[in-house]
């Protein structure tokens, strides 16, 4: 058990490490939109909706944790679609989720595809979507996997602006 731990606390370690440039340069809104861009000149025959509440637009009261997380998922979530799903229409949507006067507001991430979908209950093969969820959940977030074959894939996870690591 000491072990799983450490273990765990290294990769903490190194998931946070791990922070693409364009965050720093650009925020995530921005950095978001950029890998749109690059990924429709990969897929240009797949219709890619961004979807930015117009109240996420130039926050940066997202710490660097839930930003990376954000945008990870964003990417990890876009690579399985290109490994797996044949979609030929991608939502991702981001917005702040209000909440009561007694809790935080939320940040609310969803990736969306038309795909061949998946039995959640098989195994899963590789770590793609354990890692996702990792991340989320190390961060203090909430993260659902819906799908079923024949009708798409959606990944919805619920993180604080402020991570609680």
């Amino acid at each position: 058990n000491q072990t799983v731990k450490k273990m765990q606390m290294v990769v903490h370690g190194i998931l946070k490490e791990l922070r693409p440039e364009t965050l720093d340069k650009l925020g995530l809104a921005d950095s978001l939109r950029e890998l749109r861009s690059e990924w429709l000149g990969h897929h240009p025959g797949t219709r890619f909706e961004l979807i930015i509440a117009n109240d996420m637009n130039g926050v940066d009261v997202i710490d660097k944790t839930i930003s990376i997380a954000v945008y990870r998922l964003v990417q990890e979530s876009l690579n399985n679609i290109c490994k797996y799903s044949r979609a030929g229409r991608v939502v991702v949507h981001l917005m702040r989720e209000k909440s009561s006067p007694v809790l935080a507001d939320t940040l609310l991430l969803s990736v969306e595809d038309d795909g061949v979908g998946f039995d959640t209950d098989q195994k899963s093969v590789g770590f793609g979507l354990l890692g996702m969820r990792e991340r989320v959940i190390s961060a203090g977030g909430e993260f659902l996997l819906q799908s079923s074959p024949g009708m798409g894939t959606r990944i919805t996870a619920r993180l604080p602006f402020e991570s609680k690591v």
